[in-house]
């Protein structure tokens, strides 16, 4: 092998795990430019970006939670670890950037559901405070 790309992985998953795990790259992808935007216009548009990446998460996890809390379903797994790892920056992204990506009017269920859950599964102590305390799992 030559070089390794971490979609490469995505060909030995089950179809419905696909696409949370190319957004969940996508997600990070278009997030990173919200720190590189020189003035409020740039973030403001890099954030659009995000924002479509959390919605085509929603509907994923919609799809593959069922219902349930964690995207597979009844218990923690990879994608909901990647997005919880993910979380805690999105939303310090608004104070750090003055740009909100997580809006529960757009994505109800990963900024409720499976946000409220990968928190509660890992544990975080003060994550409500803003302070951005680490989690532990």
């Amino acid at each position: 092998m030559d070089s390794w790309h971490p979609l490469q992985t995505t060909n030995c998953l089950p179809h419905s795990h696909t696409t949370p795990i190319l957004s969940a790259w996508q997600l990070y992808r278009t997030w990173v430019p919200i720190f590189r935007g020189r003035t409020a216009e740039e973030r403001v548009q890099a954030a659009t970006q995000v924002v479509a990446v959390l919605q085509t998460l929603e509907q994923a996890f919609k799809k593959c939670s069922k219902g349930k809390p964690f995207f597979g379903g009844d218990s923690l797994g990879l994608m909901d670890v990647v997005l919880g790892g993910h979380l805690g920056w999105l939303y310090s992204t608004e104070a750090i950037c003055g740009v909100k990506v997580v809006d529960a009017t757009k994505t109800p269920l990963l900024a409720g559901g499976v946000g409220t859950a990968v928190l509660r599964a890992g544990r975080c102590e003060g994550a409500d405070s803003g302070r951005g305390q680490a989690c532990g799992v």
